[in-house]
């Protein structure tokens, strides 16, 4: 079974920064779609790309059909967790693209993001699988960001010259600064805009590399290719504020609670198998790396007491948490 399309929530904050400019509320935006306001904190959480498709057009209709479009095309890359710091640190707006390319199955697992060749210069392309109208919105944002990826060597008021887009035909993007003097072509079968190649070796403001130790660790954490374990890492999303019930997990994919109840059956999993996982997995972290007290742990995951979390517990992992963490610190 197809997994569920996620996307580092990293993605998002071009989008609230665009809206709050505007007067508007990042976080009324953000709930209107299934999203809590602090997913906007760690740009590492994983959301559902259907959320990001919601809110694009949500912002759209309030904001103006270009507004996506706007908002990403000045979007700081750097903002954008691990993948914008990969890029950052690439020295050159080749090395950028590179990283950008290598790194992407980290970052989303929707869409797909290549160079090609195109004549002398290259073109920097994004593709999703499929598209119907309610991603068009979501199309114009990943345009925009090719022009932010591009600005940060050749300076903020550079401008591609050839353009396509996986949308149908748009007036919107006419009015968009950073398209003004392009040539686009609609209805294409990938998003793309054609970069000079001379512009590959320009020089990135200087940024500091990240650890190769937390590049893996963000790695571990990609989104998942099959349907329960990204059910499971939107749950994880979610519990970062209390452990949802299933309501809430469908509500945020865009779904019913009898379709998510059914697909997960045929997954061999329930969606409170799910929680506990991920209960499982905080619990284990905390006792790993805090010296909180285990009530204060039993009663953060939502249990009455110690007892009824040393029995969860131990379910879990075979042993109690006292024995847990006793057998991690002589290890």
């Amino acid at each position: 079974m197809a997994s569920v399309g996620l996307i580092r929530a990293g993605i998002l904050r071009p989008v609230a920064s665009y809206v709050e400019r505007q007067g508007g509320s990042a976080t009324a935006l953000l709930a209107r779609n299934g999203l809590p306001a602090w997913v906007r904190g760690d740009p590492e959480l994983l959301i559902p790309m259907t959320a990001l498709v919601r809110l694009g057009a949500d912002a759209a209709s309030v904001h103006g059909a270009g507004a996506i479009a706007e908002a990403s095309q000045v979007a700081d890359i750097a903002t954008f967790g691990m993948l914008g710091r990969l890029m950052c640190a690439g020295s050159t707006l080749g090395g950028a693209l590179d990283a950008l390319v290598e790194h992407q199955a980290a970052f989303m697992s929707t869409g797909r993001i290549w160079v090609a060749p195109h004549g002398y210069d290259v073109e920097l392309c994004h593709a999703f699988p499929s598209l119907d109208e309610r991603w068009h919105q979501t199309t114009h944002y990943a345009l925009g960001m090719m022009i932010a990826i591009v600005r940060r060597a050749a300076g903020p008021s550079w401008r591609p010259a050839t353009v396509r887009s996986q949308a149908g035909r748009s007036d919107a993007l006419a009015g968009v600064e950073g398209l003004a003097d392009a040539a686009i072509a609609y209805a294409q079968p990938v998003t793309s805009i054609v970069v000079p190649r001379d512009l590959l070796p320009k020089p990135l403001p200087a940024f500091a590399p990240p650890a190769a130790a937390e590049i893996d660790g963000w790695r571990a954490t990609a989104p998942a290719i099959d349907f329960a374990r990204s059910i499971g890492q939107i749950i994880e999303t979610l519990s970062c504020d209390g452990f949802p019930r299933i309501e809430t997990t469908a509500s945020t994919i865009g779904t019913s609670v009898r379709t998510l109840q059914r697909q997960l059956a045929k997954a061999g999993f329930t969606h409170e198998q799910l929680l506990a996982q991920s209960r499982c997995a905080i619990a284990t972290a905390l006792l790993e790396k805090t010296d909180s007290k285990i009530l204060d742990i039993a009663l953060d995951l939502g249990y009455s007491d110690h007892a009824h979390f040393t029995r969860a517990f131990r379910r879990w992992t075979g042993h109690s948490p006292q024995e847990f963490r006793q057998n991690r610190t002589n290890g």
